[in-house]
């Protein structure tokens, strides 16, 4: 038998489980020491990072005026340089073999390389950072548009039973986190489906090919027969096909990376032109070893951290806050459709 209090007590033991802690997604200096963090997310920096939904206390610290002091001294543990590093080695040994057999090349051929390079960098950069954009855009609208469903429904709780209210809620919890499974690979959505469904309805979703799209179908078949008034029945199902609608362009977004030719291409530009930087520098005068691999190396390291940078938010999936999105999400849908109204102490399923 389950009520209103079974199902939130359903929902709270959403947290307890190994995809939904905190520590598990979030990380920190200690879980990400002892391996806490899912394997693409072990690069998230450990300091203000997209992988949180910010507060007013992040952008304090954010824009602190003491930043510039902690940045320098906290510089080794910078996910970028953590990164780089093999790569900043093996380039101060070419710097090493160019100084010791003074190869040079005219400081011109950089300049022609550095415009093209240039732009082919911004342009990826643009790029990804629009991509990482477009789906905090797309969870933002599919938590809009559960609330909205999920305000509607509780505003018709005297057309609807409190069963098919539950079911409902159940199944737009379990939606969110699907979807946030669906570019998790790490992520167990099996047993967020057994915490809230039926055995049978659970693994009948678990198995189906896309359980987001499953849940959306099922919430469709529960929702058709419901004697609503035409306007509260039209933004009902609008609701829902624009949760499939977003489904959908996170899909997209997965699926259509930037392209591989394109990021290949820019990478090899910068190659050449970092292969050339340190005889570049020795025609322009350079007169030690010293000089040569500080300039070539720091050179190198904000040339190559701009091409990591990318690479890190290019899949925005691997970076955005999803735990904390879903987790919003069942607060929000909850807190709309269990909130008892007449007639509920008596019903029950």
């Amino acid at each position: 038998m389950c009520s209103i209090a079974t199902t939130k007590a359903d929902i709270r033991a959403l947290w307890s489980l190994p995809c939904t802690t905190d520590a598990c997604i979030v990380g920190g200096p200690e879980e990400d020491n002892n391996g806490g963090l899912p394997r693409k997310l072990r690069k998230v920096s450990q300091f203000s990072t997209l992988h949180k939904l910010w507060t007013i206390e992040d952008w304090d610290q954010h824009t602190d005026p003491f930043r510039y002091l902690v940045l320098a001294l906290t510089w080794y543990k910078s996910t970028i340089l953590r990164s780089l590093w093999p790569v900043l080695v093996a380039y101060a040994v070419w710097c090493r073999i160019v100084w010791v057999f003074k190869l040079t090349v005219t400081p011109n051929a950089l300049a022609y390389l550095a415009s093209p390079l240039g732009l082919l960098l911004a342009f990826r950069v643009n790029t990804v950072v629009a991509r990482f954009h477009e789906a905090r855009l797309q969870w933002g609208l599919l938590i809009f548009h559960s609330r909205d469903l999920a305000s509607t429904l509780a505003a018709s709780s005297f057309h609807i039973p409190l069963a098919t209210r539950l079911h409902c809620c159940r199944l737009l919890v379990a939606f969110s986190w699907a979807v946030k499974a669906a570019t998790r690979p790490d992520d167990n959505l099996a047993s967020v489906l057994t915490t809230l469904l039926a055995q049978e309805e659970a693994q009948a979703i678990a198995s189906s090919r896309k359980p987001p799209t499953a849940l959306l179908s099922s919430l469709r078949r529960v929702l058709l027969p419901l004697p609503l008034p035409p306007h509260a029945a039209l933004a009902v199902q609008e609701s829902v096909s624009e949760l499939n609608r977003l489904y959908g362009g996170i899909e997209r977004l997965l699926s259509t990376p930037l392209s591989p030719t394109y990021m290949r291409h820019a990478l090899r530009g910068l190659f050449i032109w970092l292969i050339m930087l340190p005889a570049g520098l020795i025609s322009s005068g350079c007169t030690s070893f010293a000089k040569l691999v500080v300039v070539a190396t720091a050179v190198a390291y904000v040339m190559l951290g701009i091409d990591e940078i990318g690479v890190q938010i290019e899949n925005p999936f691997d970076i955005l806050p999803q735990h904390a999105l879903a987790g919003a999400l069942t607060r929000d849908v909850a807190e709309e459709l269990l909130r008892p109204v007449a007639g509920d102490d008596v019903a029950r399923i």
